[in-house]
């Protein structure tokens, strides 16, 4: 029973690290302004073609408030200039890029994401 006691331990000690999520197993956020976006009808066209990209696994894109979010699929790692040329596309400019890791940074607020004037 001696011997048993720290065997567990170990085995218990390996186990925890080997369940630890890997630095390409984190999921990103991304939200940004989207300058000269006025319609339901568009919001739904962003939202369909950004499903298109395959790292993309969430997309939600705000006529009110006029600002897209999206969850990156694990190990997808887009960045602003990937968004830029998407919505160039589109004929439509972002501003305000945001992106961080889902659970560990700060999402903007909507409604504070609006008002933002870092504009491109």
């Amino acid at each position: 029973m001696k011997r048993l006691t720290p065997l567990v331990l170990l085995l218990i000690t390996v186990l925890s690290y080997s369940f630890k999520p890997t630095q390409n197993d984190l999921r990103y956020f991304v939200q940004f302004k989207i300058n000269s976006i006025e319609t339901f009808e568009q919001a739904d066209e962003i939202n369909k073609k950004m499903l298109l990209h395959s790292g993309i696994e969430a997309s939600r894109a705000d006529h009110i408030t006029s600002t897209y979010f999206c969850y990156l699929k694990s190990g997808s790692n887009y960045d602003q200039k990937d968004f830029e040329n998407w919505f160039k596309k589109l004929d439509l400019n972002i501003s305000c890029f945001n992106k961080g890791v889902d659970t560990k940074n700060e999402v903007i607020a909507p409604y504070i994401l609006k008002d933002c004037k870092n504009e491109k």
